[in-house]
């Protein structure tokens, strides 16, 4: 109880009384409701030399399915066979930082529709011509060692190389550190959206700025998805 506390009071200290009493009314609601509501950033592809700002001993590159199985079996890096299997049979690619032979740090890029919630079937859809960031992670041992950024480059730069257009994301309004981190990146925001599931059903809603993008929250519902 007091470490909690104590990591409740760091982060008030950290992102100040406004941003504290807006995530703790969203976990709260997510307590009894399922939704979201995200920021959606938008980053325009173009050819970079993502060879400079690669951590020293780190290698980046495009990670096979087999080596992302035998990575696999450290259970601190949160990758599970069948997510695994299931991302590469859907066209995704997984990009990732070693270092000494271990992986690090990791991020899936997804090139059409991919699953979000697999417990009310919700997924993430946009228009071709763009890639999806799907998910970033880094090994806690590892974080501020200033790995992933550098591994967003080299991912958009290889992205860029296949042909894709844009780099969509987006992340929850209450995840502060992901949001500073996009933002010192140079991420534009282009807009917002979300979804309450109530019932069995989704009812989502996106601005403008995301429907631009082709950018939607959806449960697939005689839909064919790829």
């Amino acid at each position: 109880m007091r470490s909690r506390a104590s990591d409740e009071l760091k982060t008030l200290k950290r992102w100040g009384p406004v941003r504290y009493l807006y995530g703790l009314l969203l976990r709260i609601c997510r307590k009894f409701l399922t939704f979201n509501i995200s920021v959606i950033m938008v980053l325009p592809l173009e050819r970079t030399d993502s060879s400079t700002g690669i951590p020293e001993g780190c290698q980046f590159s495009m990670l096979t399915e087999q080596e992302l199985l035998d990575f696999g079996h450290d259970p601190a890096l949160e990758l599970f066979e069948s997510t695994i299997k299931d991302s590469i049979a859907r066209g995704e690619i997984c990009f990732g930082a070693t270092l000494n032979g271990k992986l690090v740090a990791y991020d899936w890029r997804a090139f059409s529709a991919a699953i979000l919630e697999k417990k009310h079937n919700i997924w993430v859809d946009f228009n071709p011509g763009n890639v999806y960031d799907r998910y970033s992670f880094t090994v806690p041992a590892y974080r501020g060692k200033h790995i992933i950024r550098p591994l967003w480059v080299y991912a958009d730069d290889q992205c860029y190389k296949k042909g894709e257009t844009n780099n969509l994301s987006f992340v929850d309004t209450d995840n502060f550190p992901p949001l500073r981190a996009c933002k010192m990146a140079g991420y534009p925001v282009v807009g917002y959206a979300g979804y309450i599931h109530l019932f069995g059903k989704l009812f989502a809603f996106r601005t403008p700025g995301a429907e631009k993008y082709g950018f939607r929250f959806f449960k697939p519902v005689g839909e064919r998805l790829p």
